[in-house]
């Protein structure tokens, strides 16, 4: 029979990649920023939805509004983008980013 602290070990993420390599780390810790970030602009775009109009239903509708164009381009651009480089493929799409979630 296992042991609590080995089954918690073995369900744990394994840390040992940010701990060896200083580029993952580094990778790791800007996308950490760069997700807090955008997560703090989508709840402030809510709040703000809100105050203007006190409508939860204006609330739902933007975060509708945010959702399917994720869903459509996902599956229109999957297939597409599958066969090449996935470094390129991640590096044109950060450099997209900003003109597909520019707001007001």
């Amino acid at each position: 029979m296992r042991t609590p602290l080995a089954l918690a070990r073995r369900l744990a993420v394994d840390v040992t990649p940010l701990r060896e390599s200083r580029d993952f780390r580094r990778l790791w810790i800007g996308e950490l920023i760069s997700q807090t970030g955008y997560q703090i602009t989508t709840v402030a775009l809510f709040i703000r939805v809100d105050r203007l109009t006190g409508s939860t239903a204006a609330v739902g509708a933007i975060g509708l509004v945010q959702l399917f164009p994720m869903i459509i381009t996902a599956l229109a651009t999957g297939p597409v983008i599958d066969p090449h480089d996935r470094r390129r493929v991640l590096l044109w799409a950060q450099l997209a980013r900003p003109s597909g979630t520019a707001g007001p």
